[in-house]
């Protein structure tokens, strides 16, 4: 009788576990057929409502459902107005996801946020924060943007762009919530001559083309590659 009533109470826990994997493998083939046909800028408009997410840095992961739309936008690869239009995208764009950053960041105990690019007239600035066990302070570096030669990515031929930083500062985060502009003649101390040299002498040729994976400009939205770490960055123009 004891082996009996045991026999159909494991049949029962075996039913409802079946039953709940069944409903689960359901919802995930629905959510994946409702993602698949949705129009693109449904897509865009989900990663940009994530994009705004309050109290993310750049150490966090992506979602796997907002992974599954950038990965689709990628696919896509539609790039508005042409690479030479894009670099022109003038404006303040802040990085919401940068996996590299999340993949070295998280180990070190070292946060970043924000990141973001200022473009003005093929000019680029960027400045990132970083906290943790280094002292608070932001990183910071000006350049030129320009179009440059199609380049392999993610499978196809990409556009891409050419960044040229030759200015580098870094500024003490403690007693403020901005990053500082470049120190200038007799503003800029030995430090400051220093780290832009040494900045200088490290930008490579390698860490300057980027592939441009996708580009809608009406949204202000752009997904990038920074090809040495095959990391696929997404930012936002801020409105």
């Amino acid at each position: 009788m004891r082996l009996a009533t045991a026999n159909r109470i494991d049949c029962r826990a075996s039913s409802r576990t079946r039953a709940r994997d069944t409903h689960r493998h359901f919802r995930a083939v629905a959510h994946a057929s409702a993602s698949s046909g949705d129009d693109e800028s449904a897509v865009v408009r989900r990663v940009m409502d994530f994009a705004r997410t309050d109290a993310r840095t750049l150490n966090d992961a992506v979602d796997a459902s907002t992974q599954a739309d950038i990965d689709r936008l990628i696919a896509s690869g539609r790039v508005d107005g042409g690479i030479s239009n894009a670099v022109r995208g003038d404006g303040r764009w802040e990085v919401f996801c940068a996996p590299h950053i999340q993949r070295l960041a998280v180990p070190l105990g070292v946060r970043f946020a924000p990141l973001s690019y200022d473009i003005r007239e093929g000019k680029i600035r960027s400045d990132v924060r970083h906290r943790g066990i280094v002292p608070d302070g932001w990183l910071s570096a000006s350049g030129t943007v320009i179009a440059g030669r199609e380049m392999e990515a993610e499978g196809k031929a990409r556009p891409s762009c050419v960044i040229q930083f030759d200015k580098f500062w870094i500024g003490a985060g403690l007693t403020q919530d901005e990053p500082r502009d470049f120190p200038r003649g007799e503003e800029a101390s030995a430090v400051d001559r220093a780290i832009d040299a040494l900045g200088n002498a490290g930008f490579l040729d390698a860490f300057a083309k980027f592939p441009v994976l996708f580009y809608d400009e009406k949204e202000g939205l752009v997904i990038f590659q920074f090809p040495p770490l095959a990391s696929n960055i997404c930012a936002r123009r801020a409105k």
